[in-house]
């Protein structure tokens, strides 16, 4: 599942993250949700944690989710500066399976970096 957040209030963002993790929690099998999630956090390498990464935080509480974000390189990076707002998460199978995630530092026409990874076939997800 790939998620483009648009930057949405505070309560519509709730709600749509509610939304979403509602359909990975719903969801037969093992879930990815990668993208733009418009959240900070330590957790995945943010210098401080706002209001999106601690609702977004709880949710991966919640649903015993894996963040995959190492946090050693920005994910979108601006001529004002870089963040850590791209972010990978997984349910614990899911974990199992993903190795060599990274962070690609090419140029990509975009302010957002490209991030990659392996997921390794016939390792159960229980």
């Amino acid at each position: 599942m790939l998620l483009l957040l648009p930057k949405y209030p505070l309560g519509n963002y709730e709600d749509y993250l509610e939304t979403v993790m509602n359909k990975a929690q719903s969801a037969n099998g093992e879930v990815i949700i990668l993208g733009d999630l418009k959240a900070k956090a330590q957790e995945w390498g943010s210098p401080q944690t706002d209001a999106r990464g601690r609702i977004l935080c709880d949710w991966i509480a919640t649903l015993n989710m894996v963040v995959q974000n190492d946090g050693d390189t920005p994910t979108c990076v601006r001529p004002n500066g870089e963040s850590y707002i791209d972010i990978t998460l997984t349910t614990q199978g899911a974990a199992r399976k993903i190795t060599q995630w990274k962070v690609l530092e090419e140029e990509t026409c975009s302010d957002h970096r490209h991030i990659m990874f392996t997921i390794k076939e016939g390792v159960s997800g229980e």
